[in-house]
């Protein structure tokens, strides 16, 4: 786990929105994760391959996992 002293565009933007509830990552987990977690509750959903759930600094975590096609018979 990475984390960063200088805040991501989207931990600003939710800093700045006080009416937003909660806030959506789409992830692998791999990169930098925001130093401190912001007032919303945060729900982290991550891909297939991605970083193991207890390594998400704060936050509940959901993965992706393979699926069928709706489509396919």
């Amino acid at each position: 786990m990475k984390t960063s002293s200088s805040k991501s565009k989207a931990h600003e933007f939710f800093k700045t929105k006080p009416s937003t509830e909660f806030a959506v990552y789409l992830t692998d987990g791999f990169g930098y994760f925001p130093s401190e977690s912001h007032k919303q509750s945060t729900f982290w959903v991550i891909s297939r391959g991605g970083l193991p759930s207890h390594k998400f600094p704060f936050g509940e975590t959901a993965r992706i996992t393979e699926r069928k096609n709706a489509f396919e018979t």
